[in-house]
């Protein structure tokens, strides 16, 4: 592949709340990726397969990385991340996940690159150590979690050389 072309790559991610007897208790599945930048909690997700649907690529994603079995249901927002210093976009997708067996925790399957998966309350994370996506997604949805429906929405994030600029 000529390395002066762009590539963009479909991916997908699910939002797997175990909900609490109140919605302060709720907790969002996450897992602690290593990136180029470092390391960030992040939803499960990753690339879509050939003729595979998105919500199977979630649903997918979690399994393979949190080890939590689930179904992917209503998507929740549309994403670009692009990274013009290497010619590359994401182009994806979060979907609300529910998992089929909600008393299986979380289980690193990937150790070599993600170091921790858990069930923990986003907001009580550092902002700098969540994934600029993620991030973005959490202060979003996270408020409408328990809605039965929200409207699907979009994001636009470059990747620059001083970091992350959300661009819409």
């Amino acid at each position: 592949m000529d390395e002066s072309q762009w590539r963009t790559l479909m991916v997908a991610s699910g939002l797997v709340v175990r909900r609490g007897r109140t919605p302060a208790g709720d907790r969002l599945l996450l897992v602690r990726q290593c990136r180029a930048s470092g390391e960030r909690w992040e939803c499960p997700g990753g690339g879509q397969e050939p003729g595979e649907p998105l919500e199977r690529t979630a649903a997918r994603e979690v399994d393979e990385e949190a080890g939590v079995p689930v179904s992917a249901g209503v998507l929740v927002c549309s994403y670009l991340l692009v990274r013009p210093h290497r010619r590359r976009n994401s182009l994806g997708a979060f979907f609300v996940a529910e998992a089929t067996d909600p008393s299986v925790d979380p289980v690193t399957r990937v150790p070599e690159e993600i170091t921790d998966v858990a069930y923990v309350d986003p907001l009580a994370l550092p902002a700098e150590e969540i994934g600029p996506v993620t991030s973005v997604v959490i202060e979003r949805w996270w408020p409408h979690r328990r809605d039965e429906w929200t409207t699907p929405f979009h994001v636009t994030v470059e990747r620059t050389a001083d970091g992350y600029r959300r661009l819409v």
